[in-house]
């Protein structure tokens, strides 16, 4: 797990310095002084970060900055970024509406039954009175890949992107090292390959901080719950497509289930709309993909990463510690 501890151990630290400044909204680009908000950052990881400023997504006419964490220089594409979200992404403006949207339909549902209105908003609400989902998005971050996926793949860094760039210059084995969490870089000779076992490996770790059970994450599919006979992680969702694309590369081709952009691209990959398909009732010939990484004796020393040396503990401490999504501060039942 070498690979993802490192991973938290740096956003552990971004979150520690620059949770207030992407919540700090500011009239003037020049009112904020950056070089204070460095500071805060350990001396020996200050050369690696930037700054960069945006619209403000709670207010008109103000600014908020992020922090820009350097993970990587690559000699073809450029610098890979990790950009420091926490509230100040969409994710927390999404979870927003739909809590809102939810609140909604549970009204129109019940018309009238006051009671049960009530029952089912309090099932929202946590015994402090906040929102169960007030504190989903706070690791909230996004990797920048240079112009690696632009050039290469005429886009971002997507899922569907990244399957391709896996199956073009990696193999199997070596997705399923960066999965267990081995440090397995500086094996590597090819600098592609290099570049999209980075990308993975980030993307993995993404998973496992911000989907789980844990209040502070989002729901997932991929779940460790003995008492279920699950001994999934986060990140097999990721493994299991790849699992597929290496596979039965003609099958995953046929793979349904795709969020696309406007143009019709293939962007992430889902389990279809869960009043239809979802991934219980998925078509079994998909997942037996998944199902292969349900299984706790071949591996058994693989772990979701907050069951690793404290995490999950040092993670609810940074929540606890930590504001709610500013969206939540005027929404009430």
């Amino acid at each position: 797990m070498e690979i993802y501890q490192r991973k938290a151990d740096l956003l552990i630290a971004l979150h520690k310095a620059f949770h207030k400044l992407v919540l700090t909204e500011y009239d003037n680009i020049e009112d904020c002084n950056l070089d204070l908000w460095k500071k805060k950052l350990d001396e020996n990881l200050q050369v690696n970060i930037s700054f960069r400023h945006f619209n403000s997504p709670w207010s008109a006419n103000k600014y908020i900055f992020r922090p820009f964490y350097k993970v990587h220089e690559s000699q073809e594409f450029g610098t890979f970024y990790i950009e420091y979200k926490s509230y100040s992404g969409k994710v927390s403006k999404n979870i927003y509406h739909n809590t809102k949207n939810y609140i909604s339909d549970i009204k129109r549902k019940y018309n009238d039954d006051n009671h049960l209105i009530q029952q089912e908003l309090n099932k929202l609400l946590m015994p402090n009175g906040r929102f169960w989902v007030s504190r989903q998005s706070i690791f909230d971050f996004y990797l920048h890949t240079g112009k690696r996926y632009s050039n290469l793949y005429k886009g971002y860094a997507t899922h569907f992107n990244l399957f391709e760039d896996l199956k073009r210059y990696s193999t199997y084995l070596n997705c399923l090292s960066i999965w267990r969490g081995d440090n397995i870089f500086n094996d590597l000779k090819c600098g592609h390959e290099k570049e999209a076992l980075l990308t993975l490996s980030w993307l993995m770790f993404e998973q496992e901080i911000n989907y789980g059970k844990p209040f502070f994450q989002q729901n997932t599919n991929f779940i460790m719950d003995n008492t279920k006979g699950l001994n999934y992680r986060s990140r097999d969702m990721l493994m299991g497509f790849i699992n597929m694309f290496y596979s039965d590369t003609t099958l995953y081709e046929t793979y349904p289930y795709w969020n696309q952009s406007s143009s019709g691209i293939n962007l992430y990959p889902h389990f279809g709309n869960r009043n239809n398909v979802g991934f219980i009732n998925l078509d079994k010939k998909y997942k037996k993909y998944f199902l292969e990484f349900n299984n706790d004796q071949k591996y058994k020393d693989v772990y979701p990463f907050m069951k690793v040396n404290g995490y999950l503990g040092k993670f609810i401490k940074l929540v606890n510690e930590s504001n709610q999504n500013p969206y939540f501060n005027n929404l009430t039942l």
